[in-house]
């Protein structure tokens, strides 16, 4: 539902647009898409849209909050907009320590044994068909890094998921190569001007589900025989996220 309503949100988002320049052609409107601060939309409109089809995250919160900012700077001369932007980075890392229990982390993807999802991607899960499971972000443990960097090693260790948070300069790196890895592993990742880096192993396969606003996932695994399936859900703003 949420998807369909964010596809919507999208489909609307264009269709003014365009609306907008054939009034210029057909009635002789004055309207103008390059505005002071236009640009800012391309950080603003994919956030928004971010937390209606996904919920509040780290990444699209942070996200919207940096692009508001810079909108307000470029459209009011007032110098300290942009000096806002790390004091509410940090609240909205703080806030979401303190909701990392409750439905502010609740992730509502539901893995069934059909390959489908509640968000109807494909994502080969090859379980027995009367398997249904439903994963959730706030079971698992969480690591940011701010100005900093991280390596997060589960050697010997039951993995079963992971909320990750990079942002402004943070780096994180996950080590599951020798981790024993729980089917349907969840790992929510938050990259804001960050990166993170995943190990995993080479009987794993990673599904990835993302929403890339000037960044993206890039996943190299290569798997053979699979014996696990791990689920990335990734917001990257200005930042990264590597697999291998």
């Amino acid at each position: 539902m949420r998807n369909r309503v964010g596809n919507m949100l999208w489909g609307l988002f264009f269709i003014l647009i365009g609306t907008g320049f054939l009034g210029n052609v057909l009635w002789d409107w004055d309207f103008e898409l390059f505005f002071d601060g236009w640009w800012t939309l391309f950080i603003i409109v994919p956030c928004s849209i971010s937390i209606v089809q996904r919920g509040p995250r780290v990444a699209n919160l942070i996200g919207l909050s940096i692009g508001v900012l810079l909108l307000l700077s470029e459209i009011y001369d007032v110098y300290y907009w942009e000096d806002l932007i790390i004091p509410i980075v940090f609240i909205i890392i703080g806030v979401s320590f303190i909701f990392r229990n409750s439905r502010f982390y609740k992730d509502d993807y539901t893995y069934t044994a059909d390959s489908t999802s509640n968000h109807k991607e494909n994502i080969n899960f090859t379980k027995d068909k009367e398997e249904h499971r439903q994963y959730r972000s706030y079971e698992r443990n969480q690591a940011t890094a701010v100005l900093s960097s991280r390596v997060i090693d589960y050697s010997n260790q039951l993995f079963e998921g992971i909320v990750l948070n990079s942002v402004i300069g943070g780096s994180i790196t996950l080590d599951l190569r020798n981790a024993e890895i729980k089917n349907g592993a969840n790992i929510d990742i938050a990259a804001v001007l960050g990166g993170v880096d995943i190990v995993v192993p080479s009987d794993v396969e990673v599904v990835v589900q993302q929403v890339p606003i000037l960044g993206g996932v890039t996943n190299k695994t290569h798997s053979g025989v699979i014996t696990a399936t791990i689920y990335v859900n990734a917001s990257c703003i200005l930042g990264g996220v590597t697999i291998k």
